[in-house]
C-alpha cells in the first residue's frame, strides 16, 4: 500500500512525499518488488524533472604574473649632470626661411643689414668734446680787468684763478666756471665777474661760426 501511494505521489510530482513513503515502506515492509519498482520510478521521475545541469563555467587560466610586476621598482635614474653654460648665439631668422628660398634670401639680407649696422657703429668714432683753447688764440674785442678783493688787499694776499668759459656765436661769453684757484676761492668771484664781461670776435671753423670753449689763468698780485 505504501509503495502504491509513493507511486501516486511520484506521478503527481510530489517527490518529497514519495521519498518519505518509500522510506517508511522499506522500514515496515522490507525491500520487496513493489518498493523497489516505486524507488526506480521515483528516481527516473526526479532525473527527468531535474533541470539540466549547466556546464561548469570554464575557469579562466590563472593569469601569469605581469612582467612589469616582476620588474619591481627600478632604481632611480642618476640625476643628470648640470648642463654647462652655452653662449647664446645672436637670434637669426630660421625655420620658415629654410623651407622657402625667398624667405631664406630675406633672412640672409636681414642678417647682413644687422652686421653692417654693427660694423658702422663700431667704426663711427664717438664725438669727443674739444679741449679748451687758450684765450691767447682768440681775438678779444673787449677786456674787463678783475677787481682786487679788499679783504685780500688788507691781508696782502696774492694768487691766481684758472677760468673756463665758452665764446658764443655772437662773441659774448657764457658758462663761466672756476677750474682751480689759489689760495682757496679768495679771487674766484672777482675773476668770474670780469670774464663774464669779455667779448671776442666770433670763431669761424670750416666756413661756419661755432662756439668755442676757452680757458685763461688770471693772476692777482699787489705791486
Amino acid at each position: 500500500k505504501l509503495a502504491m501511494e509513493a507511486r501516486a505521489a511520484t506521478d503527481s510530482g510530489d517527490f518529497d512525499t514519495a521519498r518519505q513513503l518509500l522510506a517508511t515502506a522499506s522500514t515496515l515492509e522490507g525491500t520487496n518488488s513493489d518498493v523497489v519498482n516505486a524507488q526506480k520510478q521515483l528516481a527516473s521521475a526526479r532525473s527527468e524533472a531535474a533541470p539540466p545541469k549547466e556546464a561548469p563555467a570554464a575557469t579562466p587560466p590563472a593569469s601569469q604574473p605581469r612582467k612589469a610586476a616582476a620588474a619591481t621598482v627600478t632604481a632611480p635614474a642618476p640625476a643628470p649632470a648640470p648642463a654647462e653654460p652655452v653662449e647664446k648665439a645672436p637670434a637669426t631668422v630660421a625655420s620658415d626661411a629654410t623651407q622657402d628660398p625667398e624667405a631664406a634670401d630675406d633672412a640672409a639680407a636681414a642678417n647682413d643689414t644687422v652686421a653692417e649696422e654693427q660694423q658702422d657703429a663700431e667704426e663711427t668714432p664717438t664725438a669727443v668734446a674739444a679741449a679748451p683753447v687758450m684765450v691767447s688764440s682768440l681775438k678779444r674785442l673787449k677786456y674787463v680787468a678783475p677787481k682786487y678783493p679788499r679783504a685780500a688787499q688788507r691781508r696782502n694776499l696774492s694768487g691766481w684763478v684758472d677760468v673756463l668759459f665758452t665764446v658764443k656765436g655772437d662773441g659774448s661769453v657764457k658758462d663761466v666756471e672756476v677750474q682751480d684757484s689759489e689760495p682757496g676761492d679768495v679771487f674766484a668771484n672777482s675773476a668770474i665777474r670780469a670774464v663774464e664781461k669779455w667779448e671776442f670776435e666770433p670763431v669761424i671753423e670750416n666756413g661756419s661760426v661755432v662756439e668755442k670753449r676757452a680757458g685763461v689763468r688770471m693772476m692777482f698780485a699787489l705791486e
